[in-house]
């Protein structure tokens, strides 16, 4: 629910990661497991679709936020 609330308040860019999240340390979305948590959750409900790359070898996640969820 806080992550919803984030992205509706525009509290949170575009493409940001799951560090990103964690270090906003809003109530609720503390610990890496309730950040992923929400995370996915989102992703199923498709406010976000999370996008992986590799760059030197390392897999990187960001997630994109679905425009159409702003606007509501």
């Amino acid at each position: 629910r806080a992550l919803g609330e984030a992205i509706k308040a525009e509290k949170l860019h575009d493409s940001f990661s799951l560090r990103d999240l964690q270090r906003k340390n809003w109530s609720g979305l503390s610990s890496h497991e309730r950040c992923s948590q929400a995370i996915e959750i989102l992703s199923e409900r498709h406010w976000l679709a999370v996008v992986r790359t590799t760059c030197n070898g390392k897999i990187t996640e960001r997630c994109l936020i679905n425009p159409a969820v702003i606007k509501i």
